[in-house]
């Protein structure tokens, strides 16, 4: 069976599903205790309405509350990664048109294989290629190869998958996710798994291929490149909890060659 997206796993664990049940427990005999100590029988009808009641607002609170906080808070993750996905692949467009830009890439000679020793997106489409080698060099640096376990990783990797031309190994799904055939995925894990080393020496002074091509010819496109990269890597970083130091560290890289390209700019116009 194909895969591609594992649902994180939200259901309460054995431990605090018994933790649960332990905390109705003592309520429970509080109450009846309490109860039975009062000479009063409508003020402990009362009393005891008012515990089930609790109860029930209480778990409602939890149906109502808790789940759907979890899914806006994904759907609002999906809605920003696909946004994201969806300006790389315009800027891809706007990019391969330009002559410059396309001349640049010739005078660099630019060839980027795939795992089989093929051209990765086929003769011609070396921009492409390029920027899925940056793309995975984002994901190796901020999360290594795993599985994909969050909707930001799916997406990230369906977009590379269309930066291929592969529609074909994608299924759109209801909520805005994509089922990746097996055999792509493999393809692009030995991808990332080779992209530090395949890009070594073709970096240039911006760590990324791409950025660092469009460094000699058109400044502002390299700074919106790197923009796009930083913002992808953040998300990533993001997805599950608050970036570790590594992640940081990556991210302040970004930055800092942003910050670079802004100062040469600068000295150029001046």
């Amino acid at each position: 069976m194909d895969s591609t997206f594992n649902k994180e796993n939200t259901s309460p664990s054995p431990i605090d599903k018994l933790l649960n049940v332990i905390g109705v427990i003592w309520r429970v005999i509080l109450a009846v205790f309490f109860i039975a100590a009062l000479p009063n029988v409508a003020a402990a009808v009362v009393i005891a309405i008012l515990f089930i009641v609790s109860l029930l607002v209480r778990r409602w609170r939890r149906k109502n509350y808790a789940i759907p906080n979890k899914k806006n808070e994904q759907q609002e993750q999906i809605k920003t990664i696909s946004d994201l996905s969806n300006s790389f692949l315009s800027f891809c467009k706007q990019v391969e048109t330009d002559d410059m830009v396309l001349s640049e890439f010739e005078r660099h000679h630019v060839v980027i294989n795939g795992p089989d020793g093929r051209p990765l997106c086929g003769e011609g489409r070396e921009l492409h290629s390029a920027i899925i080698v940056d793309v995975a060099h984002c994901y190796d640096a901020v999360l290594g190869i795993r599985q994909i376990s969050s909707p930001a990783e799916n997406i990230v990797i369906s977009m590379m998958v269309k930066m291929l031309d592969r529609q074909d190994m994608l299924t759109p799904l209801p909520n805005g996710l994509y089922l990746i055939r097996k055999e792509m995925l493999a393809f692009l894990e030995a991808i990332i798994s080779q992209s530090t080393t395949r890009a070594t020496g073709s970096v240039g002074d911006y760590g990324f291929i791409v950025a660092s091509i469009l460094a000699n010819c058109d400044k502002s496109l390299a700074s919106t490149y790197l923009d796009y990269l930083y913002r992808l890597s953040d998300t990533l970083a993001n997805a599950k909890n608050e970036p570790d130091e590594r992640q940081q560290a990556f991210l302040r890289k970004i930055r800092r060659m942003q910050e670079k390209l802004t100062k040469e700019s600068d000295r150029s116009d001046s």
